[in-house]
């Protein structure tokens, strides 16, 4: 294994098990709904996606996103998605005018890496609204229409990142 996937790897690791400890994340499972809360229970799904992609072993601390969870990450991350695919038009308006081609580059790599973390976070929802389906399959309607909503808004997303020539 190359040192640059090690440190992705021990870098998922440390993201997730600081979302574990963060008063955000303690405060969503709290039964709190305020920004904050989304923020940290969206953390923990970002953090668990990543040791997911790269395959990190959490030993006894993995787990999957509480379920009581699941809907306001879900929420969260679609809220987020919604600003990223503004955050598209604003980047195309902003090639038009950049001078630096650096700039552009850099723009680009974070849209890029914001659609990276995108797909971690969704990792880890996917992977609980799976289980919630198997355990409680009469009981999961709710979920089953907002993983398909934040389906939907992924989708939107990478069509609307694979029309950018600029990316």
């Amino acid at each position: 294994m190359s040192d640059s996937t090690q440190q992705l790897r021990r870098r998922a690791q440390r993201d997730y098990l600081a979302a574990r400890s963060s008063d955000a994340y303690l405060a969503a499972m709290g039964g709190s709904k305020d920004a904050k809360s989304a923020a940290g229970a969206l953390a923990l799904a970002q953090g668990l996606g990543y040791c997911r992609l790269w395959g990190v072993d959490l030993g006894e601390l993995d787990g999957s996103v509480p379920k009581s969870l699941l809907t306001l990450a879900c929420t969260a991350l679609e809220l987020r998605i919604g600003e990223l695919i503004q955050q598209l038009t604003a980047f195309e308006q902003s090639v038009e005018i950049a001078t630096d081609e650096m700039e552009v580059e850099l723009r680009a790599s974070v849209i890029l890496r914001q659609r990276m973390d995108g797909w971690a976070c969704w990792t880890a929802l996917d992977e609980r609204a799976q289980m919630f389906l198997e355990q409680e399959p009469g009981a999961a309607t709710n979920v089953v229409r907002r993983i398909e909503s934040l389906a939907a808004a992924i989708e939107q997303w990478d069509v609307d990142l694979q029309a950018r020539s600029d990316l």
